[in-house]
């Protein structure tokens, strides 16, 4: 492995970092939905359709309760095989579009405050894609004079996806009467995990 003209390691190390931790959030949801969701498929898409706020997703998930198994099925199919990707490092930019279309997809389809984990994770996943994107661009031409070592402000990446998965992980957990505790738990420890990856953050990236 290079590294740059200080000895520091690459600087792509810590968003490799935050899509093993978006990859591993997708495999607990994907585990979650195998264990408490399926046996419950019927009466969670039947919940999911009385709670949408967008008219066209009470129509679509009307029409999805008698096949309810079917549908969490291939959700939890879909998100372990986006778990794979990213884990194993595999067309990560594809799977973190489809991430990121998935969370933002299923938000007029959830309750308050179930929607708001997606809205963090959206903004997360947004930023990481973008940090993606210019690590290719990066390494496709890479600078010709050596970065001067100048720690950048964090773009709080890491405080982003750490809350979300937190709270996700604090409602899987958790649930039923224990659900506030739980996403205030996991809010807390997600942020403080994603503080500090974003403070030890290798520098320019």
């Amino acid at each position: 492995m290079s590294v740059g003209p200080a000895g520091r390691r690459p600087s792509g190390t810590g968003d490799r970092l935050a899509v093993v931790l978006v990859g591993a959030g997708f495999a607990a949801a994907a585990v979650g939905n195998a264990v408490g969701t399926l046996p419950q498929a019927r009466p969670f898409l039947q919940w999911c359709r009385d709670e949408a706020w967008l008219p066209p997703y009470r129509w679509v998930l009307e029409r999805l309760v008698d096949v309810a198994p079917a549908v969490v099925v291939a959700v939890i199919a879909f998100q372990a095989a986006l778990a794979v990707m990213l884990l194993a490092r595999r067309r990560v930019d594809v799977a973190l579009a489809l991430a990121l279309i998935w969370v933002v997809g299923l938000i007029p389809a959830l309750a308050w405050p179930y929607w708001s984990v997606n809205v963090v994770l959206a903004v997360g996943l947004g930023f990481l894609q973008g940090r993606q994107r210019k690590q290719r661009r990066i390494a496709a031409h890479p600078p010709r004079t050596p970065r001067t070592g100048v720690r950048p402000p964090g773009t709080g990446v890491g405080v982003a996806l750490g809350a979300g998965l937190g709270v996700s992980l604090g409602i899987l957990l958790a649930g039923g009467p224990g659900i506030a505790p739980g996403i205030a738990v996991g809010a807390a420890v997600g942020l403080v995990l994603g503080a500090v990856w974003d403070a030890r953050r290798p520098s320019g990236g």
